[in-house]
């Protein structure tokens, strides 16, 4: 039986789920177990998302499946965290550089794979630019 106290929802699903599954461990809560908790105690933010899951289970349907999948509707795409960064972000008069180590600060913890991604996108926006701006008239282009 679980007797730990739910953590609090504070719009990030992936900190609910590893604080609720550091409770599971100490509690030695078994995967079914796990399973029947999460339905019963998903924040109602979360749960309004997985309706479906929760009133018309899946047979198959484990804890790591439904947290898998209310994780990926709830979770934003990089491409669109990238967009939300590059929204209000312009280069200005900052070099690339600058303007990258920006994007850094603003993505926060998000993973290296997501900042690599972010420098794609942003090459792909600012391409142009940044050849014509860094470029003097006596540049090759061969």
């Amino acid at each position: 039986m679980f007797m730990g106290s739910l953590p609090t929802f504070t719009g990030d699903a992936t900190l609910w789920f590893s604080q609720l599954e550091a409770q599971f461990r100490a509690q030695s809560i078994t995967p079914e177990q796990q399973l029947q908790i999460l339905y019963g105690c998903m924040p109602p933010q979360l749960a309004s998302t997985a309706r479906d899951l929760i009133t018309d289970p899946s047979p198959g349907a484990t804890y790591a499946s439904v947290k898998l999948e209310v994780e990926k509707r709830n979770t934003r795409s990089e491409e669109s965290r990238f967009n939300e960064l590059m929204a209000d972000e312009e280069l200005g008069d900052r070099t690339p550089s600058e303007f990258l180590r920006r994007l850094r600060e603003l993505s926060g913890n998000a993973s290296e794979d997501f900042f690599f991604e972010v420098a794609r996108l942003y090459t792909d926006r600012f391409g142009n630019r940044l050849r014509d701006k860094y470029s003097g008239p006596n540049s090759n282009d061969g």
